[in-house]
């Protein structure tokens, strides 16, 4: 496991974890990867630049 990774728990309604993993099944893909994904789409990279206000 890449030593970079950090463990978190979140909670979810049960009905969106077992959405979740059914689309994990579907893409062939962890959870963990899919929540990944998620984040870095919501947020961007990992290197994002920070946003700068304009006057």
């Amino acid at each position: 496991m890449n030593t970079n990774y950090v463990t978190t728990n979140v909670r979810l309604p049960k009905e969106m974890l077992r959405a979740l993993k059914l689309e994990a099944v579907r893409e062939d893909k962890s959870v963990a990867q899919l929540v990944r994904e998620a984040i870095e789409q919501t947020f961007g990279q990992k290197e994002r630049q920070p946003s700068v206000k304009q006057f």
